[in-house]
């Protein structure tokens, strides 16, 4: 089974949170947090700052772990692949964003739990738990489409925060 390490952004610009919106399977057409796939032994620092640019044209600083998410995704175009994932909250250096290859969407804080299935759901899971329950959630999951773009948690346990949170440790798994 494929296996990726990803490194995801929670963009706040304004009082609103920048989403992109996925322009290929899996999760086509939904809202998803900015982020990426790690390449060629970065950290999962330097891969948000690499995403965060490509993606967004945003500098980030003040970077700041926040959650912790690893499991399976099984989709129906694309073979099943096991994730882990860490998501950061951050300063940016200026707001002038800009798209990279896929759309970008301000959500007020406000809307953000109001349109929560347009948001691939473990971003919605995890922007409710830093923003409503205050937490630093750590999650095992396993995301299962259940058709023509509708994804479901076929399981979602919370797990203990790795004490090993660290990117040289996560990065060297």
């Amino acid at each position: 089974m494929l296996h990726i390490d990803v490194a995801i952004g929670i963009p706040e610009i304004n009082g609103s949170i920048l989403f992109v919106r996925r322009a290929k399977h899996p999760y086509r057409g939904l809202l998803l947090l900015p982020g990426g796939k790690q390449e060629g032994g970065e950290t999962f620092d330097e891969t948000l700052v690499r995403e965060m640019m490509e993606e967004t044209g945003l500098p980030v600083k003040n970077v700041q772990q926040v959650a912790y998410v690893e499991g399976v995704t099984d989709t129906a175009n694309v073979p099943p692949f096991s994730h882990r994932v860490v998501y950061f909250r951050f300063d940016v250096a200026h707001t002038d964003y800009r798209p990279g290859d896929e759309e970008i969407v301000l959500v007020p804080l406000a809307e953000v739990f109001h349109r929560a299935k347009e948001i691939i759901p473990i971003d919605a899971l995890i922007l409710k738990e830093v923003y409503i329950n205050k937490t630093r959630p750590a999650y095992r999951v396993k995301i299962k489409e259940e058709g023509a773009g509708e994804y479901r948690f076929s399981s979602c346990d919370p797990i203990a925060y790795p004490h090993l949170c660290q990117n040289e440790a996560l990065s060297n798994r």
